[in-house]
């Protein structure tokens, strides 16, 4: 072995003692947090995409025109079930190690296509971390008309069946009605009902006016309107003013009925949907 100077000798200890300095200062281990999470239904002109549909494809891109970097196609997960699908999008801390990760607060273009092309289009903010998020496409199909679209049925009934004129909860609003007033049909204790309390000599007629929110509600908005009569058979209900079409936004109404107001008043409210 050829002799070496004290200069080479220092550099060769060095390099043994510090491995690490040779390793490009490039290269970095990126830290995976869990996938964000996709899911809901697909409906394509007036109706309810099945796990049968095998062409349907939901797919997430970085840009539009690129490559998808996570695709589901309608069927591949049996434990999915009929009507659902799931995009897995890999999550990772800044810097991403790959062009296939995902950091938290970017934008994912979500295209869902069939053999006839692009059928919706939109951008997703990925803003939670270990949590799985709803999204459906498409107006809300009521494939056996129950009265409700068949994606608020899989949500709170779990299926689709032949009616919602039954009673799930035996709480004594039908499920159809459920549907309307935004209430959960198989939870007794959630549903519409006006509130009466007395604050010294008034009487407080209170509500909370629920937003069309969640799957089965897409593009349709949830009213509210309070009415009063002498009788609650006889009638006449009339509306009170200002109360008479209430959009809901998850807010509570409080209707004042002051002191020394002739006669007992019996009190009701009507909720219903508009639109698609």
């Amino acid at each position: 072995m050829p002799a070496m100077n004290a200069a080479a000798l220092l550099r060769l200890a060095v390099a043994l003692a510090f491995p690490a300095l040779l390793v490009p200062a490039s290269l970095h281990a990126a830290i995976p947090l869990p996938d964000h999470i996709l899911y809901g239904t697909v409906s394509i002109g007036n109706r309810a995409i099945t796990a049968a549909e095998t062409t349907v494809l939901i797919e997430a891109r970085r840009t539009p025109g690129t490559p998808p970097v996570a695709t589901y196609r309608m069927g591949s997960r049996p434990r999915l079930g009929t009507h659902l699908y799931e995009l897995r999008l890999q999550l990772e801390e800044a810097p991403a190690s790959s062009h296939r990760a995902f950091e938290p607060g970017q934008s994912v273009h979500l295209t869902v296509r069939n053999a006839s092309g692009i059928q919706f289009q939109t951008v997703h903010v990925i803003s939670d971390i270990g949590v799985a998020q709803r999204l459906d496409f498409g107006l809300p199909v009521d494939s056996r008309g129950t009265g409700a679209p068949d994606t608020w049925q899989l949500a709170h009934l779990g299926g689709l069946p032949s009616g919602l004129d039954i009673d799930s909860d035996g709480d004594g609003v039908s499920d159809a009605h459920e549907y309307t007033a935004g209430t959960l049909p198989r939870n007794p204790d959630d549903a519409f009902r006006l509130a009466l309390q007395r604050d010294g000599d008034d009487l407080l007629v209170t509500f909370l006016a629920l937003a069309a929110d969640g799957p089965g509600y897409q593009g349709r908005q949830r009213f509210y309107a309070l009415e009063s009569a002498p009788d609650p058979v006889a009638g006449p209900w009339t509306p009170i003013e200002n109360h008479s079409r209430i959009p809901g936004r998850n807010q509570f109404l409080i209707h004042i009925q002051p002191a020394g107001t002739p006669g007992p008043l019996f009190y009701r409210a009507r909720v219903w949907l508009e639109g698609p």
